[in-house]
């Protein structure tokens, strides 16, 4: 797993945390939302990067949990209490967000398109060397689990279980990831989390 995918991680925990702060400065955006307002507009409109010291897409990512709400989970900081959505009508949700990337138009297609064959050739890459990549989705459960108590013993993150599950969840069952390859991710990540706050 490459800084970028560690940046993309850290990039999710962060909006997580904000998502909540956005629901409560600013509830207004739900309205936006209904009037078919892309999310990048509310971040520019609300000026959430400079306001909060992000990223458009992590501001993006924000206003999507501050819109939808968030299941709850353990990062590296501590647990983040589920919260419920400024619109919490899961049908009314996916109807917007159809009718917004169909609206999309060709632009929205091609840098689809772009990201897809950029990210064919990085896994096409690491499969050439006999790896497995970590996708962020699974890069972040593996992160989240190591941090559950379901997955840890008094002494430490239990490697083994965590694999199976990704295994189950992620590879079809395959034994794709070994309490190694776990280990070795999360003893990375966790460097790169120190990294990155220093």
């Amino acid at each position: 797993m490459g800084a970028t995918d560690s940046r993309k991680i850290l990039g999710w925990m962060q909006s997580v945390h904000l998502g909540r702060k956005i629901q409560d400065e600013f509830p207004e955006i739900a309205g936006d939302y209904l009037n078919e307002m892309y999310l990048k507009e509310i971040v520019t409109k609300y000026d959430f990067p400079h306001r909060y010291r992000i990223s458009i897409p992590v501001g993006k990512s924000a206003v999507h949990y501050a819109l939808s709400g968030f299941e709850g989970g353990h990062f590296h900081g501590g647990n983040v209490d589920a919260y419920p959505g400024l619109i919490t009508d899961r049908a009314v949700l996916t109807d917007l967000a159809h009718k917004l990337r169909s609206r999309g138009g060709a632009n929205h297609s091609i840098s689809k398109d772009m990201r897809m064959k950029q990210s064919l050739a990085g896994k096409n890459s690491a499969l050439k060397r006999g790896l497995v990549p970590w996708p962020v989705e699974e890069a972040a459960e593996a992160y989240i689990l190591s941090h559950s108590s379901l997955f840890r013993n008094g002494r430490g993150t239990m490697n083994e279980p965590i694999a199976q599950w990704l295994n189950d969840n992620y590879h079809r069952q395959k034994p794709i990831r070994n309490r190694n390859s776990v280990r070795a991710f999360l003893n990375g990540f966790r460097k790169k989390i120190i990294e990155h706050r220093l």
